[in-house]
């Protein structure tokens, strides 16, 4: 099997926005191909911290700013 591969599992989407202004609202809806090696981890991850993909991805996206 090849791992670099883009994987068919569900992908995640970021829809909840945090700001205390809601003039600076903003939602991303993008979807997201990770590769089986790859969801397998994200899934670990999110499993340790009892959180969903989702969820963990937006913290990634609201730290990365």
């Amino acid at each position: 099997m090849n791992n670099s591969s883009s994987s068919s599992f569900p992908s995640s989407k970021v829809n909840k926005t945090y700001s205390k202004d809601p003039a600076n609202l903003v939602t991303i809806n993008e979807k997201v191909n990770l590769t089986k090696d790859q969801h397998e981890i994200l899934d670990i991850i999110c499993k340790t911290y009892q959180i969903p993909i989702s969820e963990y991805m937006q913290e990634a996206l609201i730290e990365a700013m």
